[in-house]
């Protein structure tokens, strides 16, 4: 079993949802999400933030403000059901989308939504992950989120890894508890996520460890996220937060997307690349474009 930083492109193109979370748990740790807006204009000509963060360590990359009903990423002008094929044959990185439970409907579109039709699109369009989370002011609780993950689970079945939980408050003020990190599982979710440790209050190393105990305890994989505009921060602050979040027993290390361009500061991405497996490791994963 290849570790994450070890895979082809053609790897990343034949690779059944499964295996990808079998070679994410035998990575011990080293493994990147990356997270960027697709519904605005590319941060550079001619390449989408996609494309940049892979180039910078990213290994699974999140399409936020992705729309199934409508799906487009920045200027891409490429048939719907050729998109993702396309961004994972010249990244060499697996694909998802946000679905939101959301209770504040105002910014949101259909196809934005955690429902079961949108979870179907998605596997259709070739995703790898669905993140089941809120944005900004979108009220979304855990409550919400487990819901949205039995219903979706009940749909598509392992045709699609489900993460979920919540990398800030998103507007409603409720804090993961025991019993619902075994709903989550007991719902069918593959990958625990909660906010990492320094990102929200009272989110220690302790609290972060303890949570992802639980959940590994379940059967889960876990996911920290630095999704609270920390992401734009000073590298030092990057480089902290990353390797707290993997003394608490991160699987996952999420990077979130406020910066120019809709992408974190690609600085902050590569040095948590090197914060978290190294030099040798990281160069590697960048370097390795083979079919």
């Amino acid at each position: 079993m290849k570790r994450i930083f070890e895979l082809s492109v053609g790897d990343v193109l034949n690779m059944k949802p499964s295996d990808l979370l079998k070679t994410i748990k035998h990575s011990e740790g080293r493994t990147i999400l990356a997270e960027c807006v697709v519904s605005g204009p590319s941060p550079l000509p001619q390449v989408t933030g996609a494309e940049l963060l892979a180039v910078n360590g990213a290994d699974l990359i999140d399409l936020n403000i992705f729309d199934v009903q409508n799906p487009r990423v920045n200027d891409l002008e490429i048939d719907s059901s050729e998109l993702v094929h396309f961004l994972k044959k010249n990244t060499g990185c697996f694909f998802g989308c946000n679905l939101e439970p959301a209770v504040n409907l105002d910014q949101m579109t259909p196809g934005r939504l955690a429902t079961k039709e949108n979870a179907q699109r998605a596997v259709q369009l070739g995703l790898d992950f669905l993140l089941i989370t809120g944005n900004p002011g979108t009220g979304v609780s855990m409550d919400g989120i487990i819901k949205a993950v039995q219903e979706i689970k009940d749909t598509v079945g392992d045709d699609i890894i489900i993460i979920a939980g919540k990398m800030h408050d998103a507007g409603s003020y409720d804090y993961v508890t025991e019993k619902q990190v075994k709903e989550l599982k007991k719902g069918g979710c593959d990958i625990f996520m909660t906010a990492a440790p320094g990102t929200t209050p009272f989110q220690t190393v302790e609290k972060v460890r303890d949570l992802f105990l639980m959940a590994k305890d379940e059967g889960m994989l876990t996911k920290a996220a630095i999704g609270t505009t920390q992401e734009s921060s000073p590298i030092d602050i990057i480089k902290n937060i990353s390797i707290m979040a993997k003394m608490a027993g991160a699987d996952i290390i999420h990077l979130g997307d406020a910066g120019f361009g809709g992408i974190a500061p690609l600085e902050n991405l590569w040095n948590m690349s090197l914060a978290i497996r190294g030099a040798t490791h990281s160069y590697r994963k960048i370097a390795n474009r083979r079919l």
